[in-house]
């Protein structure tokens, strides 16, 4: 597959456009199969998070694949197209002590922990509703 331009020389997923599993024009995301491991690290504890997101997001699985919704109403995968990008370059070049903390979609932070805590850890759906500011203040139990 042709790489676009954007993507050329240093992009750690150029990679996964060159093989055919993620279109960045047509936003196609393939399932990663096969035994070749694509991390950086060539650690599988990294390398299971890159396949599930790309599984998820796979026509055949996902909701919405256009519009990252793998699940439910709005389920996403990622906040836009680009914090998928930058998850799957997070993903691929983070060692085997790091570990990727995602909120809301969105990649914040890689820190370097050690190889015996997680990979990832996420965070969703964090959104207090507007309805519900207001009815709790302090210590003081939900009011009727």
């Amino acid at each position: 597959m042709s790489v676009p331009q954007k993507y050329r020389g240093g992009r750690p997923i150029e990679e996964l456009i060159s093989a055919g599993y993620y279109d960045p024009e047509t936003r196609a995301v393939h399932i990663i199969t096969g035994t070749e491991i694509h991390v950086h690290s060539r650690d599988w504890q990294l390398e299971g998070p890159l396949r599930m997101l790309f599984h998820v997001l796979d026509p055949a699985v996902a909701k919405d694949p256009k519009n990252l919704i793998v699940y439910g109403g709005t389920g996403k995968a990622a906040r836009s197209w680009e914090d998928f990008e930058a998850i799957v370059d997070s993903l691929l070049t983070m060692d085997s002590e790091d570990t990727l903390v995602i909120q809301s979609g969105q990649p914040v932070a890689i820190w370097k922990l050690s190889k015996y805590t997680p990979r990832v850890l996420m965070s969703n759906a964090m959104l207090v509703p507007k309805w519900l500011i207001g009815r709790y203040s302090g210590n003081s139990r939900p009011r009727d």
